[in-house]
Parts: structure tokens; C-alpha cells; sequence
């Protein structure tokens, strides 16, 4: 026999967490442990000890490192006078990835290092084109001295 139950009774009593509460912090497992990271790096370190070692034995000579992109030579020869070269070199890697063209054709900020539309006086000044990596450099470089840090550039300068 069945029993009928009123739609009532089967309400369940009202608690102070909501339905679908998250479990506590203490209760979700940790995503990596410094024991898994430790063991990863000393995987890779073995790893790369492996394959330095296989090079050697079948005498694989890895060679020298590639030349630097035109527009890094570049950007080099603008900024080594002043001893930020490495780090001018970093800045246009992180905001166009050493591509002249980028924001091309009608992008607010433009070339190597991603110039804004307030400097073309600047731009025109060197010869007013936005997508040449050695005008973009020479009016980077100016605005870098004129600030004396890497200020205009908050997300790559740091």
C-alpha cells in the first residue's frame, strides 16, 4: 500500500546554508602540492640533463644561437648606448612581439612598441611612418628618457 503524502511534508525544513553551498576551504584538495612541483622541476632537470647528455655522445653540436630578428638588431643599437638594450628589447617582445606591423592598419597603438596617437609629432618627426621598427625605437627611446623609466609602458616595463 502506498502512503500519500501532502505536498507540504515533503518541504524540508530551511537551513542557514543555501542548496548548493561550496565545500570549505579546507575540505577542496589543493590543485599541486610543493611535492608534485619539486618532483616536475627535478623531471625536467633530468630530462634536460638527458638530452645534453645524448647531444654530447653522438657528438650533435647544437651550434650557435641564431642571429638576432632585423628588429631586434634594431632596437639594440638604439637603446645599447643607454644600457637598456635587454630591457627595451623585452618591452617590444611583450607588447608586439617584435612585430613592426602590429596594430596595423588602423590600431590605436602602434608598431614595435605600441606608440599611442598623442606622439605623432614625434612620428613625424623621424620620418612618420608608425610601422617602422627604427622610427618606432628612436621615439620609444625618447620617451623613455624623457620619463627616466619604463613608465609608458606599465604592463612590460616592470
Amino acid at each position: 500500500m502506498r502512503r500519500v503524502t501532502s505536498k507540504r511534508s515533503r518541504i524540508r525544513p530551511e537551513t542557514t546554508a543555501p542548496p548548493h553551498a561550496e565545500r570549505p576551504a579546507a575540505a577542496s584538495a589543493p590543485s599541486t602540492t610543493s611535492r608534485t612541483r619539486r618532483r616536475r622541476g627535478a623531471c625536467v632537470a633530468l630530462v634536460a640533463f638527458a638530452v645534453a647528455g645524448v647531444t654530447a655522445a653522438c657528438g650533435i653540436d647544437p651550434g650557435a644561437a641564431p642571429p638576432p630578428s632585423p628588429e631586434e638588431a634594431i632596437i639594440r643599437e638604439v637603446f645599447d648606448p643607454y644600457g637598456v638594450g635587454d630591457k627595451a628589447v623585452a618591452v617590444a617582445r611583450c607588447e608586439s612581439g617584435l612585430n613592426p606591423l602590429a596594430g596595423w592598419p588602423d590600431g590605436y597603438y602602434k608598431g614595435l612598441f605600441q606608440l599611442g596617437p598623442h606622439l605623432w609629432g614625434s612620428v613625424a618627426a623621424y620620418g612618420g611612418d608608425w610601422f617602422d621598427a627604427r622610427t618606432n625605437s628612436l621615439v620609444a627611446r625618447d620617451l623613455y628618457l624623457s620619463r627616466g623609466s619604463w613608465s609608458a609602458w606599465p604592463h612590460c616595463g616592470r
